[in-house]
């Protein structure tokens, strides 16, 4: 009886005996939650017409399944990556401390060999900082703790931020990154330093898979009512087999035994989970290079 009274389950069904036709859900639209805090579950549910052999809608068959264990299974890897994340700060934290003051010391007295070494430790202190943030980020968003801030603000500017954070890393590969700006102005209802975060990671991605003297294009613009973000790269793209699963946390693509996409599988990951805040990410990845889009749902306002 309590799912009976589930209205979007209800407004499914409805949907689904009127038209004759399965709805179509988007990721987690068709999972159920029931009970209190203490002893929830969880179902995930499918619709499915029933038609008579003149073509009449006879009714509607519902099937729910129990996915209680999977989703506490998923919550449980949630706070495991968390806590591990939190475990690795620390030390990290520590390592990089270390260095500067090793470097420091040594400064007068460092060969050519001492400052590589001590460059390539640096460059790796600052590679898992980054990771374990964007794990402990992700673990936030998973778990709805982060907070946010709803403003309306300029589309440009998350688009001059983005490519300003990602400039240097877009040097040193003599990568061209290039941002197009709108010429009239666009405003997004967003919380800015989130929607600038998922941006962000998708350039890196976009400059970190490109190879040496590539090129890298983000831009914004309006369309149907929405924002659009697109990143654009001129990479080897994404093969065919794997454009499914880029999605998926912690899917790393191989090619030939050797990990080329994604460092730790959450890049793309963090656009996906975005959706939370208004956002929905799509991808274009046939033949050469990958053409990502960044649809912003928010209230726009051009002025």
């Amino acid at each position: 009886m309590e799912v009976c009274n589930d209205s979007k389950l209800f407004s499914y069904l409805k949907s689904a005996f009127e038209e004759g036709k399965a709805p179509v859900f988007e990721e987690s639209e068709n999972i159920l939650s029931l009970g209190d805090n203490e002893s929830k579950s969880y179902y995930q549910f499918s619709i499915s017409p029933v038609e008579s052999d003149d073509g009449s809608n006879l009714g509607v068959i519902l099937v729910l399944r129990d996915v209680t264990k999977l989703h506490e299974v998923d919550r449980l890897k949630t706070e495991f990556v968390m806590t591990a994340s939190h475990e690795l700060k620390t030390p990290v934290t520590s390592i990089e401390m270390s260095l500067g003051l090793l470097k420091e010391d040594l400064v007068d007295n460092m060969d050519q060999r001492t400052k590589e070494m001590l460059g390539v430790i640096e460059e790796e202190v600052i590679r898992l900082k980054t990771i374990i943030d964007d794990l402990l980020e992700l673990s936030r968003i998973e778990s709805g703790k982060i907070e946010l801030d709803f403003q309306s603000y300029p589309a440009a500017e998350i688009l001059e931020k983005s490519k300003k954070v990602m400039q240097t890393q877009a040097d040193e590969k003599s990568v061209s990154l290039k941002a197009e700006i709108p010429k009239h102005e666009l405003k997004v209802y967003c919380d800015p330093n989130k929607l600038t975060w998922v941006l962000t990671n998708l350039v890196a991605n976009g400059i970190r898979y490109t190879g040496n003297g590539g090129h890298v294009w983000v831009k914004t613009e309006r369309k149907k009512g929405m924002v659009i973000f697109s990143v654009i790269d001129d990479g080897e793209g994404i093969p065919y087999e794997y454009q499914t699963r880029i999605f998926d946390k912690f899917v790393q693509v191989k090619k030939q035994g050797v990990s080329q996409w994604f460092g730790t599988g959450t890049g793309h990951l963090q656009g996906d989970r975005s959706s939370t805040w208004g956002n929905h990410l799509g991808g274009l990845c046939t033949g050469k290079g990958k053409y990502l889009l960044l649809h912003h749902t928010g209230e726009i306002g051009e002025q």
